[in-house]
């Protein structure tokens, strides 16, 4: 009867947007741990939501709001290690139907394959390698590390997912095992005592890739009894969303990468960018064109996102808003978001 109820379930499931399903659970799920927490308060997770809502349908778009919630929290809470601290709260049941396959894998071997297999139902842009060496299991976070304002939201979300897998062994079955080492992005904080529960006693920063360190023979002998036909199920369905969610390396994609690590104080103009990428400006305009979109359409969209958590933050004065968006002056800023919101910033605040 479970198994049919699930069934039931997951098929339902597939019919929608996978990527707008995972990026709306998931900003709930962090939202809801972060309003525990008292990081947020209702209206600021009602602000920053609204994107999820009132753009276009874009899997890549609802990212960029996760990332803008990581980018409060890590505000608010004073560093990025609030990753580790929100991951505590959420059990795996409520990671969405990654969490379901994990949840019902019968060893930590088989639940670490899953994640590096599905890890791109809760983030598009990443995927966790697995390296076995000497007696170690290497777990590493693969996503691009951008430079910019949003460094410390970015942080803060690449240390939830590694908390999320550093906490696997002990959630499925009941062991004190954490990894050996883990390597984190960022700055240490001033207080380390919150991560060790976590990530072991061994823990570096300003790493350049992310992950952990499991000793094989720790993770040894951890079993439970297997869910063969449920299981399968589970799989497929997230084998289905996986397949179903659009490629990495889309232009428009590594354009906004560039513009995220320089957005600050005035954009790169376009044949900048394209000379960085590596391509002439023509065929950059050309591949964008394909794509459904313009350089113009990029840099205004990044700049509405980040002006609608900067604003809802109210923390950083209209000056500093201006320079963060890289706008010449105040002026062109309360313009700019009067046209996307109807309403002069002060307002908004």
């Amino acid at each position: 009867m479970i198994f049919r109820a699930k069934h039931l379930i997951f098929d339902a499931m597939l019919t929608l947007c996978p990527g707008v399903t995972a990026a709306r659970e998931l900003f709930d799920t962090i939202s809801a741990a972060a309003l525990r927490a008292g990081l947020v308060s209702r209206s600021d997770v009602r602000t920053i939501s609204g994107a999820l809502a009132d753009q276009p349908v874009s899997a890549r778009l609802n990212e960029r709001v996760l990332l803008h919630l990581w980018s409060l929290l890590a505000l608010r809470h004073g560093g990025s290690d609030i990753g580790a601290i929100l991951a505590l709260q959420v059990p795996v049941d409520k990671l969405g139907l990654l969490g379901e396959v994990i949840s019902h894998a019968a060893t930590p071997a088989e639940a670490f394959d899953q994640v590096a297999r599905f890890s791109r139902l809760l983030n598009q842009r990443a995927r966790i390698g697995q390296t076995r060496t000497a007696g170690h299991l290497r777990l590493s976070y693969e996503g691009r590390l951008q430079a910019g304002t949003d460094q410390a939201g970015l942080e803060a979300g690449i240390i939830w997912s590694l908390a999320h897998l550093a906490l696997l062994p002990g959630r499925l079955f009941g062991t004190g095992v954490l990894p050996e080492r883990a390597t984190l992005p960022g700055s240490p904080p001033t207080d380390m005592t919150m991560l060790q529960p976590v990530f072991g006693p061994s823990i570096d920063f300003e790493a350049a890739q992310p992950g952990l360190h499991f000793a094989i023979a720790a993770l040894r002998g951890l079993h439970k009894a297997p869910e063969t036909r449920l299981l399968s199920h589970l799989e497929g369905a997230a084998a289905h969303y996986v397949a179903a969610l659009p490629p990495c390396d889309r232009l428009c994609d590594r354009v906004r990468a560039v513009l995220d690590a320089n957005l600050a104080g005035g954009p790169p103009p376009l044949a900048t960018i394209a000379k960085h990428l590596g391509i002439s400006q023509r065929s950059l305009q050309r591949a964008l064109t394909a794509e459904g979109t313009s350089f113009a359409r990029i840099l205004d969209d990044m700049r509405r996102e980040r002006a609608k958590a900067l604003l809802a933050d109210g923390r950083q004065s209209l000056g500093a808003i201006t320079y963060h968006l890289g706008y010449a002056d105040q002026a062109i800023l309360s313009r700019a978001v009067r046209r996307w919101f109807g309403a002069p910033p002060r307002s908004l605040r």
